[in-house]
């Protein structure tokens, strides 16, 4: 009876936190990215499995957040981030974020569109264990 009341968009939003608030400009979607990046990944964890649709979470995903999500996370979590990274639109824009975040670093910075890279071939690297 309790989840009748409450609509499921209520409950996302607690769900996700970490994006419960507006992605219209480069500069929002970079400021979830660079919060995400500062997360440990139970923290990561703490969100719904829906979050890592956003490419702004997958450009803040870090190496340690990848290996613990891969380690740790629920099956549900791991098959929708490697359907994620699938969708080339997706990975297009988060990796917009990636180079505005290394922008926000000084010219010529390439090190979250590295990370980015690297977070990428990891999940593909390793699609036994986000598949199953």
């Amino acid at each position: 009876m309790f989840s009748d009341i409450i609509s499921e968009e209520i409950l996302d939003k607690f769900a996700i936190p970490h994006i419960a608030f507006p992605q219209d400009t480069i500069q929002q979607k970079v400021a979830l990215a660079q919060h995400i990046l500062s997360l440990k990944g139970e923290e990561l964890l703490l969100s719904s499995v829906y979050s890592f649709s956003y490419p702004s979470i997958i450009a803040g995903i870090s190496e340690a957040n990848i290996e613990y999500i891969g380690k740790n996370a629920p099956e549900n979590y791991k098959t929708e981030l490697l359907e994620t990274i699938r969708k080339d639109y997706i990975t297009k824009e988060a990796f917009e974020i990636s180079e505005a975040m290394d922008k926000n670093l000084g010219e010529n910075a390439t090190k979250n569109q590295q990370r980015l890279n690297m977070i990428i071939q990891y999940i593909k690297d390793n699609q036994a264990v986000f598949q199953f």
